[in-house]
């Protein structure tokens, strides 16, 4: 199996392009997929310069609705004619906002009819092939990130708060799982406690971002006692996993979160395999 971060907001390298976007590429038993497309096309020029081929993808899932994970998307479908784009059902039937550092729409406008034969929209725990599953019911026994507070959604009843019933996890593994949080809006805990429930399946790695924002002048999240109970709980119950995160997951937050997890968590960035 591959993993190849393609976009994040963060590089070690002038060569590649960042924004605030995320796309990651797995390749596991001959089938290429890609995790997000980021916010434009710049995860294909840096997808080129990695020798990976777009027109070659064999899978799209995109983790949720917001244009930072599906922006890329227009530009995907005109370098590749093959691909299933999966996805919820809702993640682009509903319209989304963020009221931080200012109300902006946040979601995808495109017209999809002339490719909808392509997409495959799900409403349940599906099984793409035996190495691929995915899951779009999350449960919530633990909190869900506090930014999320400033973000909105409108799915046909005036704005509401984003209840982030249009992500998904994608897990990849037949005795051990990499798992694809995608922006983890539901929470990193009740995504790996949905894991645990619906696969059962040992959790080697976990990639992608935990939406648990560094607070600033104007902006208070995770407190710095709760940012610990979620290290404590990673130490606990998951002591072979390694975590690699990044996009919406702050550098102070990951940290914090290494004081208590150490090695197990890392911050990724485009390049990264």
């Amino acid at each position: 199996m591959k993993v190849t971060v393609l976009l994040d907001n963060r590089t070690k390298s002038d060569t590649f392009s960042v924004e605030h976007g995320l796309s990651v590429y797995v390749e596991v038993n001959g089938k290429k997929c890609l995790l997000d497309l980021g916010l434009s096309d710049a995860f294909i020029s840096n997808a080129q310069k990695m020798g990976i081929d777009i027109a070659e993808i064999d899978y799209v899932f995109l983790s949720h609705g917001h244009v930072d994970h599906v922006g890329g998307l227009p530009y995907f479908l005109q370098l590749n004619s093959k691909a299933q784009i999966i996805m919820h059902e809702k993640a682009l039937s509903q319209k989304y906002f963020s009221k931080r550092n200012g109300f902006k729409d946040i979601g995808l406008k495109l017209d999809l009819s002339e490719h909808i034969h392509r997409f495959k929209l799900l409403t349940a725990t599906t099984i793409i092939d035996e190495n691929i599953r995915v899951i779009t019911q999350i449960a919530h026994p633990y909190a869900s990130p506090k930014a999320n507070a400033t973000l909105y959604k409108d799915a046909g009843n005036g704005l509401e708060p984003d209840d982030f019933n249009h992500e998904l996890i994608v897990c990849f593994g037949k005795e051990e799982l990499i798992v694809s949080t995608g922006c983890a809006h539901n929470g990193l805990l009740n995504i790996l406690h949905t894991v645990d429930k619906e696969i059962g399946l040992p959790i080697k790695i976990v990639v992608g971002g935990f939406h648990l924002l560094d607070a600033d002048e104007t902006h208070q999240y995770e407190s710095y006692q709760e940012l610990e109970q979620i290290a404590l709980k990673l130490k606990q119950d998951y002591t072979t996993t390694t975590f690699y995160t990044g996009h919406c997951t702050g550098d102070l937050v990951v940290n914090q979160l290494k004081k208590i997890v150490t090695n197990q968590i890392n911050q990724f960035y485009v390049g990264m395999d």
